[in-house]
């Protein structure tokens, strides 16, 4: 319940505040930052803790499928890794997310068509 209502007052911030947030790349730190700069600092450590942890489970869970843990070829697939991170990290936020969430809808697209092909083409089986 007080998420909801958090999600709601932050909602109700943006909406209410359009005019000077319309172009910022972080519309809630901004907000914060003009509340309070001290808020502001808090509200953008926090983000940056919110994105790093995601990042590293990301990360993790998705060297895991392709390298066993604790071995050499896992340590340097996670250097290459943060180093790939590390530099789409310079292509600034809403670059990034423009990019990134349309080519993810279009390989999800992709995999949609691939299933029902596959559906299709799969011979029927006989329940019995």
């Amino acid at each position: 319940m007080a998420l909801g209502v958090i999600a709601i007052i932050v909602a109700l911030g943006v909406y209410l505040n359009l005019d000077r947030v319309h172009e910022a790349e972080m519309p809630i730190l901004l907000l914060a930052h003009e509340f309070n700069p001290i808020v502001g600092f808090f509200m953008a450590i926090g983000l940056l803790m919110m994105i790093y942890s995601t990042a590293a489970t990301s990360l993790y869970t998705f060297l895991v499928r392709f390298f066993a843990p604790n071995t050499n070829a896992y340590r340097g697939a996670v250097v290459v890794a943060c180093l790939l991170g590390l530099g789409f990290g310079f292509i600034g936020f809403v670059d990034l997310v423009n990019t990134v969430y349309p080519l993810l809808g279009y390989i999800g697209f992709i995999v949609i068509v691939s299933l029902i092909i596959n559906i299709v083409r799969r011979p029927k089986q006989k329940v019995v």
